[in-house]
């Protein structure tokens, strides 16, 4: 019996829930939607035509600050020649042509103290071409510090704005400048030259040849002709690194527009300059003494404005010159090889690559080059030998040499070449100390390397000769 009363009372129920529904879903309550819709409501301060707006005038407590419209761009107008950020003023133009409230706080407010409005330091006032203006004043922040409070002039309705658009108000003509430095293509860089905090001079120069066995200091796109004697192919790893600290370097704040303090910020002497050019445009600048424990002072060659970077990314483009080379002792395609003398003590070998030419039998084919491979008159086969080859080419030098040393080397290796700019290359390994030689290419040593490297390469020869 009650089992059955249990499920009379259930079924009650059920029925009192669905007749619930279809009465909601047919009757929806006015005071939802009258809620939905005062939530969905736009709260309209101020709404202009901003193609009429010929002027905007920010007064705050860094002074007074006057845009005005110049071939649709806008411009200081106590310095038109300033260059501004467009973006920030069009955003701020924005911002008091069409502005909305967050939400309405007072109507016909008596006390405007208790909101910082009772005499405003900070406005924003338009003007337009019809010659009437419009003149916002901003308060005090809330008391959460997530808004301000803000009302129209002559009139007393106090509204909440967000913190972005009252920040705005305070801006500075510094806080509206461009921040941006002469523009260069990075990806089509044809030179670069920077003076480090060392004083040394590193210059980087396009690789140019017509074709890849045409470069003269091997396949890379880039060369260093300066601090070294000798002329080093550039890592491109290290290039790639270096232009991205270009394409990073920007303004952080604004110092001085004139060029009467040079000396007060150590750049009448500056300690780095970077120079880079990528073919139509340049960027040159020159780096002074530290503005703070953040910033550096620097400047634009040609110039008189003084700026301030942040000493990181100065730091960057202070580079090691040998960290930047890439670091094989001679490195040349197999292919521009007639000839390799090597001279270990009184043990003197000569290696040849003939090569011969073997007609394409089909229309279509290509010719083959056949390249035989001999040391001291007897042939060797090709696979052996192209793996000393890549031990040879593969010595790296692992240190900058610091001694005047005389060219008697203990292992000397001459290059004969089929190149159209070189003809013969000679490397020569020179006792430095027991366990590193100096590396001496065409009569110029500037680095170092450690004899087991040269002694594995002339083991892999001794090998390929037996």
């Amino acid at each position: 019996m009650k089992k059955l009363l249990k499920i009379v009372l259930l079924i009650v129920l059920l029925g009192v829930l669905i007749g619930a529904y279809f009465y909601l879903s047919k009757n929806p309550s006015d005071k939802t939607d009258k809620d939905k819709s005062a939530e969905s409501e736009t709260i309209e301060i101020l709404k202009l035509d901003e193609s009429k707006m010929t002027k905007i005038i920010l007064n705050n407590e860094k002074g007074s600050f006057s845009f005005i419209k110049k071939d649709n761009n806008w411009v200081y107008e106590e310095k038109q020649d300033l260059k501004l950020d467009q973006n920030m003023l069009n955003r701020l133009v924005q911002n008091f042509t069409s502005l909305t409230a967050e939400k309405s706080v007072e109507k016909e407010a008596k006390d405007l103290d208790k909101y910082g409005l009772k005499n405003s330091k900070n406005t924003v006032t338009s003007f337009l071409k019809d010659g009437s203006s419009y003149t916002l004043e901003l308060g005090d922040k809330t008391p959460e510090g997530t808004s301000y409070y803000l009302k129209l002039k002559n009139k007393n309705d106090i509204y909440t704005v967000s913190e972005s658009v009252g920040d705005s108000i305070k801006y500075s003509i510094n806080d509206l400048r461009s921040k941006e430095l002469p523009a260069i293509d990075t990806s089509n860089i044809k030179y670069i030259k920077i003076v480090n905090l060392k004083g040394e001079t590193i210059e980087i120069k396009a690789n140019e040849a017509q074709n890849d066995n045409e470069k003269q200091y091997g396949i890379n796109a880039f060369v260093m002709t300066k601090p070294y004697n000798n002329i080093h192919a550039v890592n491109s790893d290290k290039l790639n690194e270096l232009n991205d600290s270009i394409t990073k370097l920007s303004i952080s704040d604004f110092i001085s527009d004139s060029s009467k303090e040079l000396s007060k910020y150590g750049l009448d002497k500056p300690r780095l300059e970077i120079l880079a050019k990528d073919g139509k445009n340049e960027l040159h600048l020159y780096f002074g003494k530290d503005v703070d424990n953040d910033n550096v002072a620097f400047k634009i060659a040609g110039a008189p404005e003084i700026y301030a970077m942040s000493k990181d990314s100065m730091e960057a483009l202070n580079l090691n010159p040998f960290d930047l080379i890439d670091k094989f002792v001679y490195l040349t395609n197999i292919d521009l090889v007639n000839q390799i003398n090597i001279e270990n003590g009184s043990q003197k070998d000569i290696i040849t690559l003939s090569r011969t030419v073997k007609k394409a039998e089909k229309e279509g084919e290509k010719d083959e080059t056949l390249t035989t491979y001999k040391i001291n008159g007897k042939e060797v086969s090709e696979e052996p030998f192209k793996n000393f080859y890549q031990k040879l080419i593969g010595l790296q030098v692992e240190a900058v040499n610091d001694k005047n040393l005389s060219e008697k080397p203990e292992v000397r290796i001459v290059y004969n070449l089929n190149s159209t700019n070189k003809k013969t290359t000679i490397v020569s390994f020179v006792e430095y100390n027991n366990d590193f030689y100096a590396v001496f290419v065409d009569g110029k040593s500037e680095f170092l390397i450690s004899k087991i490297q040269v002694q594995n390469m002339l083991d892999e020869f001794n090998k390929l000769k037996k």
